[in-house]
C-alpha cells in the first residue's frame, strides 16, 4: 500500500524533550538515588523520547552522573559474565542489561 505525502512526511520525526530535571537538580521532586536516574530513562523510553536535555539549575552533575551509573553498570557486568555456574549472577547480569538498554537509542 502506499502511503500519501501526508502520510509519509512525518517518517523521520522524532520525540524528544528539551527539559528534564535529574535529582542532582534542587528542583527535582523525588529521591535523591541512582534508581531514579533509571527511572528518568525508563519514562523516555515509555515515551518514545529519542532525546533528552538535562535542565539541572548551575549544574552538569545531573548529566555526569548518567555517565557514572552507565559506566558502573558496563563494569559490574562485565565482571559478572565470567562467572559462569550462579544462577543468581545470570540473573543479575539479565537485570544489568535491562539498565544498560536504557541508555541505549537516547541522546542526553
Amino acid at each position: 500500500m502506499k502511503k500519501t505525502a501526508k502520510e509519509t512526511s512525518f517518517d523521520n520525526f522524532f520525540k524528544i524533550d528539551l527539559h528534564i530535571h535529574t535529582p542532582s537538580s534542587s528542583c527535582y521532586k523525588g529521591k535523591k538515588d541512582d534508581e531514579e536516574y533509571l527511572k528518568i530513562l525508563e519514562t523516555a523510553k515509555k515515551n518514545d523520547l529519542r532525546v533528552i536535555a538535562i535542565t539541572d539549575h548551575n549544574s552538569i552533575e545531573g548529566y555526569k552522573k548518567f555517565l557514572c551509573i552507565k559506566e558502573a553498570l558496563a563494569a559490574k557486568r562485565d565482571s559478572y559474565q565470567e562467572i559462569t555456574d550462579s544462577k543468581e549472577v545470570h540473573s543479575k547480569i539479565i537485570d544489568i542489561k535491562r539498565k544498560l538498554s536504557l541508555f541505549s537509542n537516547i541522546n542526553y
